[in-house]
């Protein structure tokens, strides 16, 4: 990750893990991209910022084991 990047939860040593990665679309508006093993399985976008992402994927179900956020 680039310096001003910010991680939430650390994925298991030896685990797949789902991250949950939020970063800032052409639009400049927040999306996030929800992966499995290097699978995406979601992707949702246009929310005003990164804990609107975070809070839509909660609201399907989807609590993603770590949560990685680019710098702005």
């Amino acid at each position: 990750m680039t310096n001003g990047d910010r991680t939430k939860g650390a994925p298991p040593r030896g685990q797949m893990t789902a991250i949950l990665r939020i970063y800032r679309n052409s639009c400049g508006r927040w999306t996030g991209r929800l992966q499995f093993g290097g699978t995406e399985l979601c992707l949702l976008g246009a929310y005003d910022t990164p804990e609107g992402v975070e809070r839509a994927f909660g609201k399907l179900g989807l609590h993603p084991d770590c949560v990685e956020v680019e710098a702005s």
